[in-house]
């Protein structure tokens, strides 16, 4: 592999991290979109938090998925942007078929990570690699870290915590015994929270 594939495949999974970082903060808590069709971004996200993973109950036997779309839309507005900028010829073609592959990588990864931050250690620790002493405490560090997301408005970050650093909302996950649960979704309306079974029209 050359060293400008891997270049840009990280750079894709770095940008992936980055961008995601800003969705998960400004559209699915902050509710910068909070005016489009009422709160769609935010509704299945809250209920991710409020309902299946809220305060003392963050971790099940197995991942309870909440159907939160806002994801789903961030990852076909940027497919979509990649092919534009491809066709105006803004990127070569191979140049964007390797950064949509390095995002399609984190994007796989972070998801697959992220449903282990809200399983048991027994089920987690199913997965073989989570067996070996290292890769289990850099695991470990990261869902302490994606805990303290479930409970104040910080680590908005899925793999990576330097856009927490940068943004200033890292919170050493040391500091987690002694946080306070606070208010994650300012101006929703709970009664707007839609699980799997509700639809979202």
């Amino acid at each position: 592999m050359s060293l400008r594939l891997a270049a840009l495949l990280l750079g894709g999974a770095l940008a992936a991290e980055g961008i995601g970082y800003l969705w998960h903060r400004l559209a699915c808590h902050a509710g910068i979109f909070r005016h489009f069709s009422k709160d769609l971004l935010r509704r299945r996200h809250f209920d991710h938090h409020m309902n299946k993973y809220a305060g003392a109950g963050l971790r099940h036997d197995t991942y309870s998925p909440s159907c939160d779309i806002a994801f789903r839309v961030l990852g076909i507005i940027a497919v979509g942007l990649i092919i534009t900028f491809t066709a105006v010829g803004w990127i070569q073609p191979n140049t964007a078929i390797t950064i949509l592959s390095g995002t399609l990588v984190q994007g796989f990864f972070g998801t697959k990570l992220h449903d282990l931050y809200h399983v048991s250690d027994k089920s987690s620790r199913r997965l073989p690699v989570l067996g070996w002493g290292p890769v289990w405490r850099v695991f470990s560090w990261l869902r302490d870290f994606h805990d303290v997301h479930h409970l104040v408005n910080a680590n908005y970050s899925l793999m990576l915590p330097l856009f927490d650093l940068v943004g200033g909302t890292y919170i050493s996950p040391r500091k987690l015994p002694r946080l306070q649960e606070e208010n994650l979704f300012p101006r929703f309306d709970s009664r707007l929270s839609s699980s799997c079974g509700i639809p979202l029209f």
